[in-house]
């Protein structure tokens, strides 16, 4: 009789709610926040401490940095995104096709049809991001967009973080060409080739 007329009331059980997709950008900020401390650490190496390296372990530091923004975009974004209820499909597949557009449009028309290493260091400073802007920047972006129209845009966005995603692929992929492109041609010291590294890497994914 006390069980019938007990006036407290009993909640149910409450069930957490997962969250069925990969948090996007916890994962693009550990990268980030990886790729500074790293480059941090090369720069303070190579001109605080005053360590040289010979051409042959510069060559082989400078290309394992130029391809780390990738492997940090793997073990952060791609692997992580098996264990989820609903992964997001053909990451792989836009960084791989934005490099490959990198490689085969991108970089000769920036390097042998607008020559930008010719003239834009004589410009000023308003000047030469106004020229790249209107070169590399648009080629950059619009190589980009045109991979992601074609290959997930509009099926394969379900939300707002699915772009940043597919966007961060793309930049990854494209990011990796144009590092590995600098570091097989020029060969340059470890502070020049971890500073145009991580910047080249910072504008890609703005």
């Amino acid at each position: 009789m006390s069980q019938l007329t007990n006036t407290r009331i009993i909640a149910p059980p409450v069930e957490e709610e997962v969250y069925p997709y990969r948090h996007v950008w916890r994962s693009v900020s550990i990268q980030i926040v990886v790729m500074i401390t790293i480059s941090i650490i090369f720069i303070v190496f190579d001109q605080f401490l005053g360590i040289r390296l010979g051409q042959t372990v510069n060559f082989i530091v400078t290309l394992g940095f130029a391809i780390l923004p990738t492997i940090l975009w793997v073990a952060f974004s791609v692997i992580p995104e098996r264990f989820v209820d609903q992964p997001r499909q053909h990451l792989m597949s836009l960084a791989i096709i934005s490099g490959l557009a990198a490689a085969a449009i991108g970089l000769p028309l920036v390097r042998d049809f607008y020559q930008l290493e010719q003239w834009i260091a004589l410009q000023s400073a308003v000047d030469r991001i106004l020229g790249y802007t209107f070169t590399a920047g648009i080629i950059d972006t619009g190589l980009k967009f045109f991979v992601l129209r074609y290959l997930v845009f509009p099926k394969g966005i379900r939300t707002r973080t699915d772009a940043v995603a597919f966007c961060m692929a793309c930049a990854i992929g494209y990011t990796s060409v144009i590092n590995l492109d600098v570091i097989l041609t020029i060969r340059p010291t470890l502070t020049i080739a971890t500073l145009y590294i991580l910047g080249t890497y910072a504008m890609q994914v703005i």
